[in-house]
């Protein structure tokens, strides 16, 4: 496994319920990849446009943001120890104020995260079908290094033992892949690997038309079967379960996800109004699944 080591984990904390989850799996990942774990707060930059020199209240926006500040490190300090007394051997804090996007990345970027770890949930301006969400989003569009999103609530102290690979055979689906196989060292985690094929019926005009495509995709789905087996094979993860599923890629994922603790999948990087509007699968995963989603970036 000398293509993944994860040496610095980095924990998004914005004191939400997500809080105990986060903490929760950064103990289980940090003890078990034996990486340093960073606990990251940023504090919104504050406008008050009635005092803002602090003449009237006596606090200027300065004052308030140092204060917040200065909480904001005693609370982190108490979650460093929880995590060290878990038995994480490095934790590390630092707190900000700034844009939380931004300054989630430039600090992962200064320590050389290698793995992110953020709750799904966050604010945005767009609206709600065209944007993932917000800051959360951001990060994951913005991120070179794989981030984990957080999204169950529940206890965390099984870990994850039932993993979910989405795979195309594509560059990205084969880091994620990479990505799977230093879980199942690290975790003795079970992976299953679940390939989504369309379903060609959609496209009979007759029923002897339709008999044809039936006949042709269980040959497809035969083939797709035996490369998958030994493509997982090549990647390390000749253990794994596979399955090929027919129908839309975004749905079949996020509904097979209800029988896993995680589903990891690649990105393929998107620009401008492709994006905005469409989304790409992971995306759309990330928006259904109720599941905690690991993205692996083309840069990963």
């Amino acid at each position: 496994m000398a293509e993944i080591d994860v040496k610095k984990i980095l924990v998004g904390i914005d004191f939400s319920n997500f809080t105990d989850p986060l903490i929760q799996v950064a103990s289980h990942l940090g003890r078990a990849f034996n990486s340093a774990v960073h606990l990251i707060h940023i504090v919104p930059p504050l406008e008050l446009p009635l005092d803002p020199e602090g003449i009237i209240s006596g606090w200027t926006s300065f004052s308030i943001e140092e204060e917040l500040e200065k909480q904001a490190e005693e609370s982190l300090l108490k979650l460093a120890e929880k995590l060290r007394t878990s038995g994480v051997k490095e934790v590390d804090v630092f707190v900000m104020t700034g844009n939380p996007k931004e300054g989630y990345l430039s600090y992962a970027e200064q320590i050389g995260a290698d793995l992110g770890i953020i709750g799904s949930h966050g604010y945005s301006d767009l609206p709600k079908f065209l944007s993932l969400g917000g800051i959360s989003e951001g990060i994951i569009r913005g991120a070179d290094f794989p981030v984990m999103v957080v999204k169950k609530l529940e206890d965390r102290e099984k870990g994850f033992e039932e993993i979910l690979l989405a795979v195309d055979f594509s560059e990205y689906s084969k880091k994620a892949a990479l990505w799977a196989a230093y879980f199942v060292d690290r975790l003795r985690a079970k992976v299953r690997a679940l390939y989504v094929m369309p379903d060609f019926a959609k496209l009979a005009l007759s029923s002897e038309s339709k008999i044809e495509l039936d006949r042709s995709e269980e040959k497809l789905r035969a083939e797709i079967e035996k490369r998958l087996a030994d493509w997982l094979a090549d990647l390390g993860l000749s253990g794994a379960v596979t399955e090929v599923k027919k129908g839309d890629a975004d749905k079949s994922i996020a509904e097979a996800s209800e029988r896993a603790d995680l589903v990891i999948m690649g990105k393929r990087g998107q620009s401008g109004l492709k994006r905005l509007f469409m989304g790409s699968i992971t995306e759309k995963v990330l928006r259904a699944s109720r599941t905690d989603v690991l993205v692996v970036h083309q840069a990963s």
